[in-house]
């Protein structure tokens, strides 16, 4: 209690209908200004299909070299799922990933533009009797942001304006 949760998402690949969204969470104590790594996790965003057929994502552009690099391990993770398709059936396709260098893409959208950064006070109704906050509420307040920025994602491949 009393202490700051921060959040960071951004996507870090948009494959043809789905993205993975990279997530970091860390923690500041006001009082002392401490602060460290609590979770880095990914989640990933599948489209769903509309009257109009299936959503086609623009891709996402990495510029710096840690972007550029999770952008390679997005797809080696996206391989790994895809070999376990048999498990996994109803949430991936049996498509290949495309590893490799980044292509240049006309209507790309860039990476920085899907980044999204939460703060969250931690007050009691998000701790337990030991003043530790529920890892249940972490994983919500995750779950938000990665939304938006796969939301920002989403609404470039619509070409609306945010």
């Amino acid at each position: 209690v009393g202490q700051v949760v921060n959040i960071i998402a951004k996507v870090n690949r948009a494959f043809t209908s789905s993205m993975e969204v990279g997530i970091l969470v860390t923690c500041e104590d006001l009082y002392t200004d401490r602060q460290w790594k609590v979770c880095r996790a990914f989640a990933t965003f599948v489209s769903r299909r509309t009257e109009a057929g299936k959503v086609q994502l623009k891709q996402v552009i990495p510029h710096t070299q840690m972007e550029q690099m999770e952008y390679s391990l997005a797809a080696e993770r996206r391989r790994m799922r895809l070999i376990h398709a048999e498990i996994i059936t109803d949430l991936l396709s049996s498509s290949t990933a495309q590893l490799g260098e980044c292509q240049e893409y006309d209507d790309a959208v860039p990476a920085e533009k899907t980044r999204v950064e939460s703060v969250e006070l931690v007050l009691p109704p998000h701790a337990n009797h030991q003043v530790s906050t529920f890892g249940g509420q972490i994983m919500a307040w995750m779950e938000n942001v990665a939304t938006i920025a796969a939301r920002y994602a989403f609404l470039f491949s619509q070409e609306l304006d945010l």
